[in-house]
C-alpha cells in the first residue's frame, strides 16, 4: 500500500542520513501498517529490528509500544 511504500521511504532516507532515532520510528510505523495490510512475518521483522533500536538509545517509551 501507500503507507508502507511511504514508511519505506522513510527508512531509507533515515539509514542513509544516519538517523537511528528516524530509523527506529519509521521501522515501527512500517510494522503497524505491515499488520493492517495482513503481513504478519513482515511485520514482526520489523517490530524487532525497531525495538533493537530503541533499546539501544534508551528509549524505553517506545520500545514498549513496539
Amino acid at each position: 500500500g501507500a503507507a508502507a511504500t511511504a514508511y519505506e521511504t522513510a527508512l531509507e532516507k533515515a539509514q542513509s542520513t544516519s538517523n537511528i532515532p528516524a530509523e527506529g520510528t519509521a521501522l515501527g510505523s512500517l510494522g503497524n501498517v505491515l499488520t493492517l495490510l495482513g503481513q504478519p512475518d513482515e511485520a514482526l521483522s520489523a517490530y524487532e529490528e525497531a525495538l533493537v533500536i530503541q533499546e539501544s538509545l534508551g528509549d524505553r517509551h517506545s520500545a514498549l509500544f513496539t
